[in-house]
């Protein structure tokens, strides 16, 4: 079983309409096994973190291939400004960018224009391994990428909350993408990474609902499922929970818990 190349755009355009969210797992460690293992869990996508994860260029592309082989749809999220490797990533199999630290509408356009080929942007053809690992044709590759492959910009600080309406604004980008650790850390002016304040739901809820008035997608990373809850209830599209560090710690916790009965 695999993936269909376009298997996360039509998921996001569904849960669009529908109101429930596509939820993703995440993943730091620099693993394909362990990417596979997450892939084959209940979640519709994995997201690999090439920012704080573990993974070097060659490892995120072997992960890139198990995910799309256990029939779930492979994202990639980019380290800080490094456009490059978005066509690569791309070039590899990936369905979804997110890029972190994206302030105004000019990084997104960049973005963009990394990620779409023309007229939308200037992304260089050679999706070999794509086109491989979907069983496509180059032309028909080409044809639906720019609609297929969807790009996030994440809003993770004021001057991109500031900048919103420009950056959803921007030609070709598909979507925001909100980091709540981050966004919080600087809406609280560097005092603590605060998730649960009012001043950074009252944010993560007015993004959802600009996105949706853009007519674009929304999504932002979930620390546990109490907040994966919250973020469905203000209208994300795409909501990723925990990481594979954490679901291996839960289940330790849980046989152990077990054991003691």
């Amino acid at each position: 079983m695999s993936s269909t190349f376009d298997s996360l755009s039509l998921a996001l355009q569904n849960a669009k309409q529908s109101g429930t969210p596509v939820y993703s797992g995440w993943s730091l460690f620099p693993d394909p096994l362990v990417a596979r293992a997450v892939a084959s869990g209940p979640f519709d996508a994995l997201l690999i973190d090439c920012q704080h994860g573990l993974m070097d260029f060659a490892q995120s592309q072997a992960m890139t291939i198990a995910i799309a082989q256990a029939g779930k749809a492979p994202l990639l999220r980019i380290p800080v400004a490094d456009f490059a490797f978005v066509s690569r990533a791309l070039d590899f199999g990936a369905q979804g960018i997110v890029a972190p630290m994206i302030n105004s509408a000019d990084e997104a356009k960049a973005l963009v224009d990394a990620a779409k080929y023309p007229p939308v942007g200037q992304r260089s053809f050679s999706p070999v391994g794509a086109c491989a690992l979907y069983g496509m044709d180059a032309p028909d590759y080409v044809k639906e990428a720019n609609e297929a492959c969807v790009v996030f910009a994440m809003i993770e600080t004021q001057q991109a909350l500031d900048n919103l309406d420009a950056i959803l604004a921007v030609e070709g980008l598909d979507g925001v993408f909100v980091g709540p650790a981050d966004l919080s850390l600087t809406l609280l002016k560097g005092a603590r990474v605060d998730m649960d304040c009012d001043l950074a739901n009252a944010a993560y809820e007015m993004v959802a609902q600009k996105a949706f008035a853009a007519g674009k997608l929304s999504g932002i990373y979930a620390f546990n499922t109490d907040y994966a809850k919250r973020y469905a209830r203000f209208g994300y599209n795409l909501v990723a929970v925990g990481s594979d560090s954490g679901y291996l710690a839960a289940g330790m916790q849980q046989v152990a818990e077990a054991l003691r009965v």
